[in-house]
């Protein structure tokens, strides 16, 4: 059943928010009505730079909006004047692609698995030393842990039949988005890729010219540790990587095919730089139990309440490409779609306006919620991978039940 048609922007609540054209047409394809197509504007606010597109989602009203670019600063400034636009909203959805951190669990991350976030850690803000840099994580200083709406999807996903049911409705929007998408997208293949292409190296083998390289000898890549400019333009394949890796120590981690859709919760590195180092991948995981990396949450988080959603396109390593972004990006927007259907979004009770104070644009806020600890999480269950919980202090508003 379609929602009630707009009669302004304060009738939308769910806002989606990409930073690519790519990530933005996954999401596209599984909008029932796009009411930009129909001839409806509702224009924007004063000072408001922005451009929307307003669609349906089942039975949700949903304004899509896509960044001008990547990372933390454009996020920022986009999710801070799209308050400015769309007053009520009560959740924003970032959607996309992003890379993943490959031990984690006791499973393992792989390629084309989606993950969601429980907290963000921005690793670029932090305080320059002598010998090193420090990212800032006390209470004051980071993120706060998500919103209530935030919190009540993320307790229903560890329920096992529910869990279930949500990643049997992203396989069948998934589905419907290849479908779709092969006839008004053909250009763009949403389907898994070849069976042999995810895979991950040892963390210290890097992508280079190795001495089985397909392109001859390289004297740069010669030297231990050196890299030159051209091999980050050449494939694994032709640099001779899958042959480098199997004298390695740790051999090559080989992706099997057509594996079902695993949810991964967990912390999310944020920054406002893309991170091809498999080391500082795997140090900065373990000094803050991340899950994931990406370039744009950070950004949104403390405007609105925020559930992150992408799929894991490469290991944040040297080795990495873009082979996997269309399909990582489909089933992020398949889990959007299944989370956004059984989401449920009451109006705001009334004293919450009472206790809200104006911003700097004239809307109103609502109370923070006080600062707590990080909460403890468990690892693995079933076919969803659980990193712990967040810190303090995300806006609490209340109203987000799981339908």
């Amino acid at each position: 059943m379609d929602p009630p048609r707009p009669s302004g922007r304060s009738d939308f609540k769910i806002a989606i928010i990409c930073a690519l054209p790519l990530e933005a047409a996954a999401v596209l394809h599984l909008c029932d009505r796009l009411y930009s197509n129909e001839g409806l504007d509702l224009g924007i606010a004063s000072g408001d730079r922005n451009l929307y597109i307003i669609a349906t989602m089942g039975r949700r009203n949903v304004v899509v909006v896509i960044l001008s670019e990547m990372g933390t600063t454009s996020a920022s400034t986009a999710a801070a004047t799209l308050h400015m636009s769309y007053p009520n909203l009560r959740m924003a959805f970032v959607v996309g692609i992003c890379a993943g951190v490959p031990s984690v669990g006791s499973r393992g991350l792989y390629l084309g698995d989606v993950i969601i976030s429980t907290a963000v850690v921005q690793y670029d803000s932090g305080r320059q030393f002598h010998e090193r840099f420090v990212v800032r994580d006390t209470l004051e200083d980071s993120k706060g842990r998500p919103a209530r709406e935030v919190r009540s999807l993320l307790a229903h996903l560890k329920v096992p039949p529910l869990r279930k049911q949500l990643l049997v409705q992203a396989a069948a929007h998934l589905e419907k988005l290849q479908e779709k998408a092969a006839t008004e997208e053909p250009e763009t293949d949403y389907q898994e890729p070849p069976e042999g292409s995810d895979r991950c190296y040892p963390a210290d083998l890097l992508h280079k010219h190795h001495p089985t390289s397909r392109l001859g000898e390289c004297a740069h890549c010669a030297k231990v540790g050196e890299v030159c400019h051209k091999a980050s333009k050449d494939s694994c394949d032709d640099c001779g990587c899958p042959a480098a890796a199997t004298a390695a120590p740790q051999p090559c981690r080989v992706g099997t095919p057509h594996r079902p859709l695993q949810i991964v919760l967990g912390r999310i590195g944020s920054a406002n730089m893309v991170l091809k180092s498999s080391l500082d991948r795997d140090r900065l995981a373990k000094d803050h139990d991340l899950v994931a990396f990406e370039m744009e949450v950070a950004g949104v988080w403390d405007e609105v309440p925020t559930l992150m959603v992408k799929g894991v396109c490469d290991y944040a390593d040297s080795h990495k490409n873009k082979l996997w972004q269309a399909y990582a990006a489909a089933r992020a927007a398949a889990v959007t779609r299944a989370l956004i259907e059984k989401l449920h979004l009451d109006d705001p009770p009334h004293n919450y306006s009472a206790s809200a104070t104006p911003n700097s644009q004239g809307l109103e806020r609502g109370p923070s919620a006080p600062n707590g600890q990080r909460a403890p999480g468990s690892r693995t269950m079933s076919n969803i991978t659980m990193g712990n919980g967040g810190l303090a202090n995300q806006g609490d508003v209340s109203g987000g039940i799981w339908r």
